[in-house]
């Protein structure tokens, strides 16, 4: 009976952990940026390019130089890099990764762009970071894509 009542009592935390766990996440905004999307854009072949886009807020600066590091499945030491000269009239940016495979369905990537003041990317002045949940699509859906 004991082992039944403490059973009973978990049951709604492992639901609360599965709904967490499965949530996706919400669009964040730091001081410069806020996010439009963190996701992956899929090929028939089963590959995947990571895409950030972002809005660029009223509160930046004229000139950004900006780092975006997006997640690489297949080596997570070794993100994808990618450095770009922004302003804040261009009113949005967006960042593509390579095509690549080992994209799980149900994990979770983080993307950030890192924010600097300076060409030589020294001074740093801000951070953004996206969270993204992979959801892949079917075989079907694949098959239905252009390569």
């Amino acid at each position: 009976m004991k082992l039944r009542l403490h059973l009973w009592l978990l049951l709604p935390l492992l639901a609360l952990l599965a709904a967490c766990s499965t949530t996706p996440p919400m669009a964040e905004q730091s001081r410069y940026f806020k996010s439009n999307a963190a996701g992956l854009g899929w090929y028939r072949n089963g590959e995947a390019s990571a895409v950030f886009a972002l809005t660029i807020l009223p509160a930046a600066p004229d000139e950004l130089y900006v780092e975006a590091v997006l997640a690489n499945p297949l080596d997570p030491a070794l993100p994808t890099r990618i450095r770009r000269k922004v302003s804040r009239a261009d009113g949005s940016v967006t960042f593509e990764g390579p095509r690549t495979t080992g994209w799980r369905n149900g994990a979770r990537y983080r993307f950030s762009l890192l924010i600097y003041e300076d060409p030589q990317y020294t001074r740093m002045i801000g951070r953004h970071d996206q969270e993204l949940l992979v959801q892949r699509p079917t075989e079907s859906m694949l098959r239905q894509l252009q390569e």
